[in-house]
């Protein structure tokens, strides 16, 4: 939790929105601050704000991408170290940043509410103005995958939807993305759609303990061991990426206790 959880300088960094701080800047001059603490829907939408900001901060305070440490050494615990091991279901948000959306969430409910009733002399022009800085001054995305046309799926793919079997593993397995930072596991989920079939590998924010095992007994286990949890887990089709084996290398030379079935320059494809 600590390693994904939000810096302080993430709001005017990872997390920057313009178009929302200036329209923000505009609820405080609407209410004036003496109206904070007299209408409840602004104390609450600023409530969520609050705690939910905090909460993104995880179990520790950073500023920098380093913890903050009073006198060099005790980091400083914020409420969610607590609420990690006493409230059932906080240990498995991984990513507490995530929590931002709720501050993002809360600071638009403010802005609705502001404009709401708010008298302007020309409400098109208002209009037009409020989108485009919605749009103009929104977070920007800092990596974008081009999702290949279904004409440009691999010939692999096209020789697997014609198999009878439902289940494939692909090899070898990733943990998170390539050095682009592609993950070439959501690009196998893509082609799934294509060729219908199960995959035993997938791509989430959760990893399954048996996947954990899997991918480590492939890397340093003999055969009969990994083969025996490929079997376990109903795979028909093992298909092996020949440039990304890397480390696989030693453990595939055994693979012709398979059956091969399909190959080409880049990929094998073994049947069980």
């Amino acid at each position: 939790a600590a390693h994904f959880s939000m810096d302080l300088t993430d709001p005017f960094g990872k997390f920057l929105s313009p178009g929302m701080y200036l329209l923000l800047i505009f609820v405080v001059y609407k209410f004036k601050f003496k109206k904070f603490f007299l209408d409840k829907k602004i104390i609450w939408l600023t409530a969520i704000i609050v705690v939910a900001g905090i909460f993104a901060l995880g179990p520790v305070v950073k500023y920098g991408g380093v913890t903050v440490k009073l006198f060099g050494k005790a980091p400083i615990p914020l409420p969610y170290t607590i609420l990690y091991y006493l409230v059932p279901g906080f240990d498995a948000m991984r990513t507490t940043s995530r929590w931002f959306v709720l501050v993002g969430w809360g600071i638009s409910g403010l802005i609705a509410y502001a404009f709401k009733g708010y008298k302007f002399s020309n409400k098109y022009f208002l209009y037009i103005l409020l989108f485009g800085l919605a749009i103009i001054g929104g977070t920007r995305l800092t990596q974008v995958s081009e999702v290949p046309k279904i004409t440009e799926v691999p010939e692999v793919y096209r020789f697997l939807k014609n198999q009878s079997g439902k289940v494939v593993l692909e090899l070898p397995l990733y943990s998170w993305t390539d050095e682009n930072g592609d993950s070439l596991s959501a690009e196998r989920l893509y082609y799934s759609l294509y060729h219908k079939k199960y995959l035993v590998d997938g791509y989430s924010g959760f990893t399954p303990l048996s996947r954990q095992s899997l991918q480590y007994s492939l890397r340093h286990d003999t055969p009969d061991v990994w083969e025996k949890q490929i079997v376990d887990l109903g795979t028909d089709y093992i298909m092996v990426h020949k440039s990304d084996i890397g480390n696989y290398v030693e453990n595939l030379k055994n693979w012709e206790r398979t059956k091969l079935i399909w190959q080409n320059k880049d990929t094998w494809i073994f049947e069980l």
